[in-house]
């Protein structure tokens, strides 16, 4: 990883929404260098995708569903399931987003 590297993952904690112009723009890169420096943080696994985080309580929901990658070893899994904030965790299939899917305590 480089500074614009550094830099780009910055951009992208900050606002995980912009395009890839305005990415590069930011990082003083073209749209498709951006994109490409993006897929190559991914493929090496230093970038696991974008999400997205809703608080349970906009929702009037008590619990949520977390996602676990399914390349974390059984003793991370195993810690998560320690933890007493943790109801219930099961092993989620869902059309290649296969992982672990843990259900937190109210």
């Amino acid at each position: 990883m480089d500074s614009k590297d550094f830099r780009l993952l910055g951009a992208l904690y900050q606002n995980g929404r912009q395009s890839y112009k305005s990415l590069g723009r930011r990082v003083s890169l073209s749209a498709p260098a951006v994109r490409e420096r993006l897929r190559r943080l991914e493929r090496v696994g230093k970038l696991h995708g974008f999400g997205l985080w809703i608080d349970p309580a906009y929702l009037d929901r008590d619990e949520v569903l977390v996602f676990i990658p399914p390349e974390r070893t059984k003793d991370d899994v195993a810690r998560v399931l320690a933890a007493p904030e943790v109801a219930w965790l099961g092993w989620k299939l869902d059309g290649g987003d296969d992982g672990w899917a843990l259900d937190p305590r109210p």
